[in-house]
């Protein structure tokens, strides 16, 4: 049987060149500003006491798990909400650490994974290269309660046209990043969530996925840019959340404590959301 090739993907190059214009243009001049004003918002971290970041070296891991059945229905419950599996998780992640720390709220960057739509000649769908984005979400605390009014504003938010995680990345990390970065703070605690890993191959595959640790992603050297780390995926029909945090810090900050709490809070939300009286979002 002969390949058929896709039509040919947008160049990175191409893509750049578009997204500078876009940075370049009034009406990108004024997303930007936007985002940077709500960037100067950003407050001081609620960990800001429990230390300096360390290096990749000093990393400790934990890992939580949901059972099969809580991750169909998860999936299944914020699909019919509107909202996404990442929504859900930094939801549960703010309610845990500001109830950990005693915050009342906490900005957690998303990671995305940047192919987003620039306009319809720019397919990158299948081109080579660098996209990822990083989303600043700010999570007030809310208690048990108010998890549904929380995956409301996020979905709300989406729709009504919030800033796409390119143009938080232009205000970021744009070519006057040096002025822009002494006007705001940064979050210090990341989310990726990589998906429902069980769909990355076919079943025919001579491959799979496997949740055993594949080694170093990255230099022992290399500063950690986040105190405390969230990567989150569906693997053999389960939600696996891990997390990662410097030695020192994870004592102080009570990484565990964390981790299982964030998973309480996952099922919290889950029973408002699947419960036969919630009132729909």
């Amino acid at each position: 049987m002969p390949l058929v090739a896709d039509a040919s993907p947008t160049s990175f190059l191409t893509y750049a060149n578009h997204l500078a214009t876009f940075a370049a243009s009034p009406e990108g001049q004024r997303a930007i500003e936007d985002c940077r004003r709500t960037l100067a918002t950003v407050g001081r971290s609620p960990f800001a006491a429990a230390g300096v970041l360390d290096d990749v070296a000093a990393i400790e891991r934990w890992t939580t798990w949901a059972e099969t059945d809580e991750t169909q229905q998860l999936v299944a419950a914020v699909a019919d909400a509107g909202v996404t599996v990442a929504d859900a998780l930094a939801l549960a992640i703010g309610e845990a650490v500001t109830a950990s720390t005693g915050e009342p709220d906490v900005w957690i960057d998303v990671e995305g994974h940047g192919r987003d739509d620039l306009a319809p000649t720019i397919d990158v769908s299948g081109t080579v290269g660098w996209f990822t984005t990083l989303t600043p979400v700010r999570i007030a605390a809310s208690g048990t309660p108010g998890l549904a009014n929380g995956a409301r504003q996020l979905r709300d938010e989406r729709q009504g046209g919030a800033p796409s995680g390119l143009v938080w990345m232009l205000a970021r990390f744009g070519a006057d990043r040096v002025t822009a970065a002494e006007s705001h703070g940064e979050p210090q605690i990341v989310l990726n969530y990589l998906g429902d890993l069980d769909k990355a191959m076919p079943a025919s595959s001579l491959f799979a996925v496997t949740s055993r640790f594949a080694g170093p992603l990255e230099s022992p050297r290399r500063r950690r840019l986040y105190l405390l780390m969230c990567s989150a995926s569906i693997l053999d029909r389960r939600l696996r959340v891990e997390w990662a945090c410097g030695r020192d810090v994870a004592r102080q900050i009570q990484t565990p404590r964390i981790a299982d709490g964030t998973m309480t809070y996952i099922r919290h939300l889950l029973s408002r959301l699947s419960s036969r009286d919630a009132q729909p979002l």
